[in-house]
């Protein structure tokens, strides 16, 4: 009877479906047939918010752990969220440089020196016979300066999850599938991509160096965290900036005022919280 007994547990823990395997590109393995709704859901975290910025403490940033990462070999950098190209180690570190030219006087070419329009520097390369050309050779050419990017300048964050609502535990799960590191180019204003990342990786990634992967708690310093833990708790605040649609759009992109795509990312948030609420009415 024992037997029968210790059969009969052992049977219900490993047929449990938390223990089956699933194909996505989460930490939750439920099967698709027990999810009664999924959506995929982008959102924006910003480094420099207050709430953020325990991922982003001094030499424990979390791009320095994810860049660090890819050059020890321990994850793979995607070039998109998609997670289907992955990035060679020259392409990565590319995207890493930032490349300078030479430096232009921004005077020489405005400065006049006479009513006739005349350059002062070409009347001068006129009158000096050296000056029309190198007498040792070719002209000298100054080649751009590359240095590596520092990763305090990535802090802007990109979150790929699956929303759904498990109907065999009763309850709404946020799967994080991929991490997508960007920097703001200060020349154009423009969000720049530096690389996508499979959650499952990274996370072994935190897991695996809790001196660098440290979630800051700036109330008790005593009780940091891993990154690995703080997403799973969802200590972070980000913005829903896209839904999953037919048309593939941001929220911005459905809108015409960028105040209205906020409201529309509010009102997103709202909904996906109601839904679960709802759910339990019945």
């Amino acid at each position: 009877m024992k037997n029968i007994v210790v059969l009969f547990i052992l049977g219900s823990i490993f047929s449990n479906p938390v223990f089956s395997q699933d194909p996505e590109n989460s930490i939750y393995s439920v099967p698709e047939k027990d999810k009664l709704y999924s959506v995929t859901v982008w959102r924006r975290i910003f480094m420099d918010e207050k709430q953020n910025q325990a991922f982003f403490s001094r030499n424990r940033e979390l791009s320095r752990v994810l860049i660090d990462a890819v050059r020890d070999g321990l994850i793979i950098p995607y070039q998109s969220d998609s997670l289907t190209r992955r990035l060679s180690k020259e392409e990565f570190e590319d995207r890493l440089l930032i490349k300078t030219g030479a430096d232009e006087d921004s005077w020489g070419s405005e400065w006049q020196e006479d009513s006739g329009g005349q350059n002062g520097a070409t009347q001068e390369k006129e009158d000096d016979p050296w000056a029309a050309a190198d007498p040792w050779g070719g002209a000298e050419t100054v080649a751009p300066a590359t240095f590596d990017r520092d990763p305090s300048e990535i802090n802007i964050l990109e979150i790929k999850e699956e929303v759904f609502f498990d109907k065999i535990r009763s309850r709404m799960y946020n799967a994080i599938e991929a991490l997508t590191l960007y920097y703001l180019d200060q020349n154009t204003g423009i969000r720049e991509p530096v690389a996508s990342f499979d959650y499952k990786e990274a996370e072994k990634v935190f897991r695996a160096n809790p001196d660098k992967a440290v979630w800051y708690n700036r109330q008790n310093p005593g009780q940091n965290r891993n990154m690995a833990d703080a997403f799973l708790l969802r200590m972070f605040h980000g913005l829903i900036v896209k839904i999953s649609n037919p048309r593939n759009l941001t929220l911005r992109e459905q809108v015409p005022d960028p105040q209205l795509a906020l409201y529309l990312s509010m009102e997103n948030e709202y909904k996906l919280a109601e839904y679960e609420s709802d759910l339990w009415e019945y």
